[in-house]
């Protein structure tokens, strides 16, 4: 008798687990997500057992997804400040390195705009002189940032269905200050010109087909608060990023690329023992 019923109790103990979960996260200012409720650019399949939900670069299969009600306020910088010193921690060797052309023949893939805001904002002068005399050294330094969510990935979501691809040619666009301002951001003149405080890139959309369309950053060393800045002359390796995109845009996901798929499927927590994790933390939380 008891040989039978121990799939019932093993259910029942999960369950259990799960409702002691759901009520420590709710207790610290977490909302359970109701997959009925969200968009299939978030949620891909609800099933049995787990939710499919998109993460970073990838979909996640989740038991219990959370959002986070409030703003993290050292989190994010701080994690941006770490991939930052990464990033140009292999500039520099690159830079340093007996090869003068290895530099400039690297191209370096940011997950994310290329940004900083808050107090790691002082960095962004810094940066973007550098990249400036990099390129005035004949060694120009190749960056390239892909956002794969928010504001401008939305607004480029929405404008690639009237984009001509009947050439079978891919179709780019350089956004400049003004015509963000107006038509993105739909706002009146600004004391501070965009993203004159924050930014060390530019944006770029990109149409490769009808199913694939890229938001990315680009460098372009000195920023200038023109209207009609940046053209695409002004753009570093302009042609060059663009000649080696297709060769790096993932099919898996949607405005996804092959070196950010790889890394964030190994620092994915869905690679771990994540259920031995959840039970120390509710051990942990109770005691």
């Amino acid at each position: 008798m008891r040989g039978e019923n121990n799939r019932l109790r093993a259910q029942l103990r999960g369950r259990l687990f799960e409702l002691a979960l759901i009520k420590l996260l709710e207790s610290s200012d977490f909302a359970i997500v109701d997959p009925v409720n969200e968009m299939d650019t978030r949620v891909k399949e609800s099933r049995d057992g787990f939710i499919e939900f998109k993460g970073r670069g990838c979909w996640h299969q989740i038991d219990l997804p959370f959002d986070y009600n409030r703003i993290t306020p050292f989190s994010y910088p701080m994690r941006l400040i770490g991939e930052l010193l990464m990033l140009f921690t292999v500039i520099r060797l690159h830079w340093s390195n007996r090869d003068k052309s290895l530099v400039s023949e690297t191209l370096y893939i940011k997950d994310g705009p290329m940004t900083l805001g808050r107090q790691y904002s002082k960095l962004v002068p810094s940066i973007r002189s550098f990249l400036q005399y990099a390129k005035e050294q004949n060694r120009p330094i190749h960056i390239m940032g892909c956002e794969k969510s928010g504001t401008y990935f939305e607004h480029l979501s929405a404008i690639s269905k009237t984009v001509d691809l009947t050439d079978g040619k891919m179709k780019y666009a350089v956004l400049n200050h003004g015509y963000i301002r107006k038509e993105v951001q739909r706002a009146p003149d600004h004391v501070n010109p965009y993203g004159s405080r924050t930014n060390w890139g530019e944006k770029v959309f990109v149409v490769l087909d009808n199913n694939t369309h890229m938001t990315l950053n680009m460098s372009t060393g000195e920023y200038n608060p023109e209207d009609l800045f940046p053209r695409v002359e002004d753009i570093i390796g302009l042609k060059r990023i663009l000649a080696t995109l297709p060769s790096l845009v993932s099919r898996k996901y949607e405005g996804a690329l092959y070196p950010i798929e790889l890394v964030n499927g190994i620092a994915s927590m869905s690679n771990y023992p994540s259920a031995k994790i959840l039970q120390d933390f509710v051990r942990d939380a109770i005691q």
